[in-house]
Order: C-alpha cells, then sequence, then structure tokens
C-alpha cells in the first residue's frame, strides 16, 4: 500500500520540490517535480516504484546503499 509521510520542511529548488518528512519508523527525503507544494504538517500517500528509490546509510557519510 501507499507510504504515508507527514510533511516537516518543504524545499522549492527551482524545477524541484525537496520534501522531509517523517514515516512510521524513520525519516524520508523526497524529491518531486509537481508544482503543488505541500505544507509542513500535510500527510502525503506515497507509492514509488522500486527503480525511484535512492537509499543512503543514515550514519555521517550518507553513503548511497
Amino acid at each position: 500500500g501507499p507510504l504515508r509521510m507527514t510533511v516537516e520542511v518543504v524545499e522549492p529548488t527551482g524545477p524541484e520540490i525537496h520534501v522531509h518528512g517523517r514515516v512510521a519508523g524513520g525519516e524520508l527525503r523526497a524529491v518531486f517535480r509537481d508544482r503543488e507544494l505541500p505544507r509542513p504538517g500535510d500527510e502525503l500517500r506515497l507509492s514509488v516504484t522500486p527503480s525511484g528509490l535512492h537509499l543512503f546509510d543514515p550514519g555521517e557519510g550518507g553513503a548511497r546503499l
């Protein structure tokens, strides 16, 4: 099913919108190209394809997994 994310920070960066938020068990950062800005406190329902995921180590260096 969809992943539910509670928005904490929204960063418009020109053509993309970087959204930082909380999901069950941790934090999530997502990049959108949609022009509708979510707001802190909004709950987003996300679905992703495995090829669209980029996972990073939560440690100091944030190395891509």
